[in-house]
């Protein structure tokens, strides 16, 4: 029986060789690729569990505060951020079907008690919903700052609101200093409320 000549053998043995180096060599890419693409799955996973809209960073924050002059209601004229120039300014975007406005209202009517005095302006601006209902509302509400009715969305859409509740605090400078999403708290709404003021100043 004839036998393979050594140079053969060696050359089969090297490439045996080789080709074994290269398939551990990718199977520990691969493996490596995967827990990769598993962390960084988990990492999604973990940002979305966690994710507080409240909490959020807005674009507008820092920025100057888009103007608007709205139709007001329940009374006669515009509601325009223009006439409140110089002054810290809270502006709350909320509709008539929105129950968590309800409450934030209270919140936002104690506020603007506690820190009239140093200034301070409330507008709200009626999103997503039309002027009768969002007059009803007020009535039930009593609030006496003044609300006005984004008819057309454009005010909401330039300040980026995502859902209701959204609070905009304006600095008296004019810039934003603060952009929450969803219900207020008491403890929230006062921290936003010292920060606007440090930051106009």
């Amino acid at each position: 029986m004839s036998q393979k000549p050594t140079a053969f053998l060696q050359h089969h043995d090297e490439t045996g060789t080789d080709m074994n180096v290269s398939s551990r060599l990718l199977n520990r890419l691969t493996a490596a690729a995967v827990v990769t693409a598993l962390t960084s799955l988990a990492g999604v996973l973990i940002s979305v569990l966690v994710w507080d809209p409240a909490e959020e960073h807005a674009p507008l924050i820092g920025r100057q505060a888009p103007g608007f002059s709205l139709d007001r209601i329940g009374g006669p004229g515009n509601v325009t951020t223009a006439r409140f120039a110089g002054h810290p300014m809270i502006i709350n975007f909320w509709a008539s079907w929105c129950d968590v406005c309800r409450s934030e209202f209270v919140l936002l009517d104690g506020a603007l008690e506690r820190h009239r005095e140093k200034g301070l302006v409330v507008l709200g601006v009626l999103a997503h919903d039309v002027k009768e209902r969002g007059y009803d509302f007020l009535r039930q509400t009593g609030v006496d700052w003044l609300n006005g009715v984004d008819v057309d969305a454009k005010t909401t859409m330039a300040y980026g609101v995502r859902g209701l509740p959204q609070t905009v605090f304006v600095a008296p400078d004019g810039h934003v200093s603060a952009v929450h999403f969803g219900e207020l708290d008491d403890t929230a709404l006062e921290r936003y409320i010292e920060e606007m003021a440090g930051t106009g100043e």
